[in-house]
């Protein structure tokens, strides 16, 4: 700790100078001292500031800290008696006594620093220590303090001239982009700001300046910089011109665009997640062009954005501009500003939409002897170089000028650039003066290096958060700064994982192979594979190569899964068994193990594997992981057909998830509670859980999830005997899925239409577009079960006459979706789940005996069916009242009940009227009730013989 005590004699004082002024004076040092990260302490005869020194900023701020006190007191020195300003370390013990600096003070007015001998060598670099009494001593930094006139190297008048006079010109008028060729020093976009607000005053029909794009040249983000540039400020600006159904799809895309915000290190999107992210850009740019076209129709003004160093721009924001660019609808222009050519996609412009500007010389180079001239002549010795390096006079553009400049400044300064390029493109500028103040430099101390670095012109005096090019940091002052720069890294892969935990920024793969899974944090490491490895547009094979060999299997095992390999995944499993190491690992290895049983539908294997892991969970344990783990326990609940357990589970795994803030897991679960409320018979319930789990599939940007949900729902309407809105929900499905590359469930919504066309009377339409697919299994059935709807019994026994084609059960992840039947993805998730083709093989024999004993009049078809009304499979099926209704049906055709006719209905209606109960809004019960063309014969039926 170093310990800054202020010597006054303040009775003195007061007596000189009054009351007020000395609370004036004390109201500087105070501040002084806290802004700088001190504590004060103030007694009868002292004020003392305690530094602590556990930071690499600690002594720059102790310094500067000093050196407000020293400006503070020398401001007061007519009304002071004297005063000294000491520096000590705080394992010293001072010699010096009060007797001593009583008789210093009351000599002459004299405002004095001291500093102690370990001081001394400690502050050498910031304070010219020389005599013992140190009279003479001044800060060393501080002539950087006063304006250098630097900022004049940075400054393109002659560029802004040009730009001003050619707007106004005819030249601009048909292109959509002027590309200008300028040197390579810094104009930050701020500058052009001045053009466009001139033009906007003189003509109100003029340019516009929407946007100003730039990102820095380390951009590590998706769409940068579209997700720098566009604030909440921009946004709220383009809400405010939206109507009804464009704020609507705001809020439906907006999570893409937080996502890309939030995704450090991913500097390209998935494809579905890059298709929303662009659409929501796309949109904003439509309306804060339409926001600054104002006026009559004569008088539009043009919008423009200015791209400053597109060459820096993230490859999916420039693919995004060229397309708006190629897009007649869109209105708006770009200003392209750099010193290097034209990016490769956008040479693809026509000559009418292009047009390159050279840029006008600006001839600094003779301001650099005058603005030297003007600095004391060891700083302008220094500085020289670098600025005749921003003036392109320097030589080769690897001597930037900057090694002299940082050898001569504080060594923070270093440090604080050191920083700077590990966030680069990475963290804004509050995250990270946030990550600066875990490293103890407070903003003050970030303000003061800053303008430093401003001063010196390596920062950008426009814009403090842009480095000046040329620059890089030289090699030898990293080695000197090596202590400092090792705890800076340290601290920034621990912000970033504050941030994650803070849930500000996603987890992602390539964000692991910045901080390294060797972090102490359990979460974000599993979080950042499993995000990586369920995303659907990942690469098959993505960069494990800096992960540890138990994660990099653990990312194998769920990449595997998503590609439903099943010899990848026994692969990854065999390797993670032997890498297991602690408690943790154990509970991922079983639940790994249970997730491979239930893929290949071994029960007994996948529930005991899931109670493992469930025994070693601990409040360590990351929310993802605790979600699976219970979701599967549901998964295995509801493989037995115990709905009420699978509930049960399926809600603690909810609502972990929903405490994470994983989405992911939740609409997952929300999807399997759902089925669970199906197969219980809730159905509106259930379809209320599907429409929840569908916004957040779409909130994901998950078309496979939306299609699938989608499937769910219109299931759900048809059961509901909703046989028109569901044909017209699966025809959209059909499109939907066409769209995003989902051929598999554009063929099942197809084929459920066709089915939901014939149960509507729409027989025609049905029949042609199941033979669209006639190879599809449940085509056939449906086909089938439309001649019976047709009341031609004879053509579905022909076309049943041959029993399904056996297949073998599927390998079937718990992530995944059986889309080869419906049956079999809802209902075989829990009838049957270990065997393959059950539920269509089941209603292909219950149909063929019903068409075969109708055709036939054959009255033992109706005792097979009355024996299958009696297995249990058929009793847990939600169509055991519909093959009870084939029963009864056929008994109505034949002469002789070969069973007893009311004994089937009677079973029949007491399943309706269950089914019917869970039903708790009355006008949906009714519904189920009367027009599921089944439920109504049943009731029908039930009226007939009085059981109504």
């Amino acid at each position: 700790m170093t310990i800054c005590s202020i010597h006054i004699y303040y009775l003195h004082q007061f007596q000189r100078c009054g009351r007020e002024a000395v609370t004036s004076l004390l109201q500087q040092l105070r501040q002084a001292g806290e802004q700088l990260g001190g504590q004060v302490d103030v007694g009868s005869r002292q004020l003392v500031l305690l530094f602590p020194d556990d930071s690499a900023f600690a002594r720059l701020q102790s310094a500067e800290a000093v050196r407000r006190c020293h400006e503070a007191l020398l401001e007061h020195r007519a009304s002071l008696r004297g005063a000294i300003i000491s520096l000590a370390d705080g394992s010293e013990v001072e010699s010096d006594n009060g007797a001593w600096r009583y008789r210093e003070l009351s000599g002459r007015h004299a405002i004095r620093l001291h500093f102690s001998a370990r001081c001394q060598a400690a502050f050498r670099g910031y304070f010219s220590l020389g005599r013992r009494d140190n009279q003479e001593t001044h800060c060393l930094y501080s002539p950087l303090l006063a304006d250098t006139g630097l900022a004049r190297l940075v400054q393109r008048p002659n560029l802004l001239r040009a730009l001003g006079n050619f707007l106004q010109g005819d030249k601009v008028r048909p292109c959509r982009m002027v590309y200008v060729k300028a040197d390579g020093a810094s104009r930050s976009v701020l500058a052009l700001e001045p053009v466009f607000a001139t033009e906007a005053a003189d003509n109100p029909g003029g340019h516009r300046l929407v946007l100003n794009l730039r990102c820095p040249p380390g951009n590590r983000r998706a769409f940068g910089p579209f997700t720098n540039c566009l604030t909440e400020e921009k946004l709220a600006q383009a809400r405010l011109v939206a109507d009804a159904a464009e704020q609507e799809q705001l809020d439906s895309l907006r999570p893409t665009f937080d996502y890309a915000r939030t995704a450090l290190e991913l500097v390209e999107l998935p494809a579905a997640l890059a298709l929303a992210c662009a659409s929501f850009i796309n949109l904003v740019l439509d309306l804060l062009t339409r926001a600054a076209a104002t006026g009559t129709a004569s008088t539009l003004g043009t919008a423009w954005l200015i791209c400053d160093r597109p060459e820096y721009f993230s490859a999916q924001a420039r693919q995004l501009i060229l397309e708006r660019l190629a897009d007649p609808t869109s209105t708006e222009k770009y200003l392209a500003i750099s010193r290097w050519p034209l990016p490769a996609e956008w040479h693809a412009l026509d000559n009418a939409a292009l047009c390159i500007v050279a840029g006008p010389e600006e001839n600094l180079g003779p301001l650099v002897p005058d603005l030297m001239a003007a600095l004391p002549t060891e700083l302008a010795a220094i500085i020289e170089p670098r600025a005749l390096a921003l003036v392109d006079q320097a030589g080769s553009a690897d001597h930037c000028g900057a090694e002299a400049i940082l050898d001569w400044l504080p060594a923070e300064a270093g440090l604080y650039l050191h920083a700077r390029q590990l966030a680069d493109g990475s963290l804004e500028r509050d995250n990270f003066l946030a990550y600066l103040g875990k490293a103890g430099l407070q903003p003050a101390g970030a303000e003061l290096i800053e303008r430093l670095l401003c001063q010196a012109a390596i920062l950008d005096p426009l814009d403090a958060m842009a480095i000046l090019e040329p620059f890089s940091l030289p090699s030898g002052i990293g080695r000197k700064l090596a202590a400092g720069a090792s705890q800076l890294d340290s601290l920034y892969t621990a912000f970033l994982i504050d941030l994650f935990n803070r849930g500000k920024i996603a987890a992602t793969l390539p964000l692991l192979h910045r901080t390294g899974d060797g972090v102490d944090a359990i979460r974000f490491v599993y979080d950042a594979i499993m995000n990586s490895a369920q995303q659907p547009d990942s690469p098959a094979a993505p960069d494990t190569r800096s992960l540890s060999a138990a994660n990099r299997e653990l990312c194998n095992f769920y990449v595997a899964a998503r590609e439903v390999d099943r010899k990848r995944q026994s692969a990854a499993l065999v390797r993670a068994n032997d890498l297991l190491d602690g408690k943790h690992s154990r509970c991922r290895f079983a639940l790994m193990q249970a997730e491979f049983a239930y893929a290949e539908g071994n029960i007994e294997a996948m529930a005991k594997r899931t109670r493992e892991a469930l025994l070693l969970l601990d409040r360590s344990t990351p929310p993802k992981l605790g979600s699976r783990i219970q979701r599967m326990m549901g998964l295995a609940a509801l493989s037995v057909e115990k709905y009420a357990d699978a509930g049960d589970y399926l809600t603690n795994a909810a609502e972990i998830a929903e405490a994470g803030g994983d989405r992911h897991e939740l609409c997952q679960t929300l999807y399997l509670r759902a089925l669970v409320e199906f197969m219980s018979g809730s159905l509106v319930r259930a379809t209320k859980l599907a429409a929840e789990a569908r916004a957040l599939a779409r909130r994901l940007c998950r078309p496979d999830l939306m299609v699938d949900l989608g499937l769910m729902a219109a299931r759900l309407d048809m059961e509901l005997g909703l046989y028109d809105e569901a044909a017209r929900h699966f025809a959209a499905l059909a499109e939907f899925a066409a769209a995003n590359q989902q051929a598999d469930a554009g063929q099942r919504a197809a084929v459920w239409q066709a089915r939901c066309l014939g149960y509507a009377g729409q027989t025609a339409a049905a029949s042609d577009l199941l033979e669209l697919h006639a190879d599809d299994a449940e085509a056939r059935l449906f086909r089938a079960e439309l001649e019976i709807l047709l009341h031609q019994p004879a053509q579905a026994a022909a076309r049943l006459r041959e029993p399904p084609e056996i297949q073998p059960r599927p390998f079937l992840p718990p992530d995944s979706r059986d889309r080869r039947s419906l049956f079999q993805e809802m209902e075989g998730r829990a009838i049957c789940f270990d065997q393959a083709n059950s539920l269509i093989n089941d209603m292909h024999l219950a149909l063929r005996l019903l068409a075969s004993g109708l055709a036939e009049v054959d009255a033992s078809k109706a005792v097979e069916l009355a024996a299958l009304t009696r297995e249990a499979r058929f009793k847990n099926n939600p169509a055991y009242a519909t093959v009870c209704m084939y029963c009864y049906v056929l008994e109505d055709e034949l002469q002789a009940e070969p069973v007893d006719k009311q004994t089937i209905l009677s079973r029949a209606f007491n399943y309706l009227q269950q089914r019917a109960g869970k039903i708790e809004e009355r006008a949906s019960r009714a519904i189920f009730m009367e027009k599921n063309l089944w439920n109504h014969r049943l009731l029908e039926a039930a009226r007939e013989h009085k059981f109504l």
